[in-house]
């Protein structure tokens, strides 16, 4: 059995809440002889309140569920991953990600957004990584850029219809929209499991969208995928489900799931 969880972006408590979800599928599955593995698409920073925690849980989760994870790289993760590992840091890359939800992250390695406008990048750079644990290092560090299962790639952007998936450029599979998004020409040998675009739960030939915007719709997605079939898993903290009106395609709210409980988010100190 595979699992995939779309984009993250730092909401911790739907991540938990996902997990909890699947939790007994994972079991069912150990108990009938069944090997599971999960697959994280990428993109746990910025955007939201938690980036943080989001990181530390991808760490901790192997442990917890008992299964192979494997935590992809997204977009996002490799710009907090230039900031606090690259030697020479590009300050209008830092611009740019700050400027893109990467505010959120910052602030949560102790530098407001009003400190970023007119920064001295190397100075930025000093302080973050000063604040950064080596836990944290160390959990950006093991991400990886893609993980190829069955009949099934995982990536956090996408793949070239035609280009073998070797000769992709690292940044290609974080950042990939067109021509793969809409290809009518698809020459490869698998279909890709992508998050990266907010178009999921999204089913195509040649892939299967779950980046369902969890910053935007207050909805984060899993894909379960076993003997051919698929199935969406989605959590939402809305009482009343209108969450699922913003996601993309779907029309008309659906029940997925029951709504999950949120805890008020306590002030640390």
């Amino acid at each position: 059995m595979l699992l995939a969880i779309g984009d993250v972006h730092g909401h911790l408590e739907h991540l938990d809440a996902l997990v909890h979800l699947l939790q007994p599928e994972i079991l069912a599955a150990t108990r009938a002889g069944r090997r599971s593995e999960l697959i994280l698409i990428g993109d746990y920073v910025a955007k939201g309140p938690d980036s943080l925690g989001v990181l530390r849980r991808t760490v901790e989760l192997p442990c917890r569920l008992d299964i192979p994870v494997h935590a992809l790289r997204g977009n996002h993760d490799q710009h907090l991953t230039d900031l606090l590992l690259a030697d020479d840091p590009d300050p209008r890359k830092l611009a740019a990600w700050v400027g893109n939800g990467g505010a959120a992250a910052l602030a949560e390695l102790g530098i407001p957004e009003a400190e970023t406008a007119g920064f001295d990048p190397l100075e930025l750079v000093e302080r973050a990584r000063a604040a950064a644990a080596p836990r944290l290092l160390a959990a950006l560090e093991r991400l990886q850029p893609y993980r190829r299962a069955g009949g099934y790639v995982f990536v956090h952007a996408g793949v070239h219809p035609e280009r073998p998936l070797a000769d992709h450029e690292p940044h290609e599979l974080l950042s990939l929209r067109e021509p793969f998004l809409n290809a009518r020409d698809w020459r490869q040998p698998f279909v890709v499991v992508h998050g990266h675009t907010i178009r999921g739960p999204e089913v195509q030939p040649h892939r299967i969208a779950i980046d369902s915007g969890a910053y935007r719709t207050g909805v984060l997605t899993a894909l379960q995928l076993e003997d051919g079939r698929l199935r969406f898993w989605c959590v939402t903290s809305d009482p009343r489900l209108k969450a699922f009106r913003r996601l993309p395609g779907l029309g008309q709210p659906r029940r997925f799931t029951e709504p999950f409980p949120v805890p008020e988010r306590q002030p640390i100190g």
